[in-house]
């Protein structure tokens, strides 16, 4: 979990908006770029929401290239290595590591502090209900 405002952290605390428009912002920076790629907020979105998961490349291909055109894995790494890249614009310790890889399988870091008001929004309905 992140600490409140006015806490000082260890770790730079990742905050993530998956209900209406989705941001990422780190210590209160946003994290973007100016093109805007829907393709890596797509692929980014797709992880966090599945970031209690191993996911294979495969499973991430199928869900991310319908029509099975062109390279699919090289573009694959190629907007993993752009999410990481925007981490470490916004000067997120490890950035490289935010999205790990591994025996032929992607996921979210969750070693990294991190919130994501979707979770945050379910753990709360289940305590109302």
């Amino acid at each position: 979990m992140c600490g409140k405002r006015g806490e000082v952290m260890q770790a730079p605390c990742i905050r993530i908006k998956m209900l209406g428009e989705f941001q990422v912002t780190v210590n209160g920076a946003v994290v973007g770029d100016s093109t805007r790629s829907n393709q890596i907020w797509n692929l980014l979105q797709y992880l966090v929401a599945f970031r209690h998961k191993v996911i294979t490349q495969e499973e991430l291909i199928d869900a991310m290239w319908e029509d099975g055109t062109g390279d699919p894995v090289g573009a694959l790494k190629n907007r993993v290595y752009r999410i990481r890249n925007l981490f470490a614009q916004t000067g997120v310790p490890g950035a490289r590591d935010v999205i790990r890889f591994s025996a032929g399988s992607y996921c979210w870091n969750n070693g990294l502090p991190c919130e994501v008001d979707a979770e945050q929004f379910e753990a709360l309905c289940e305590k109302a209900a």
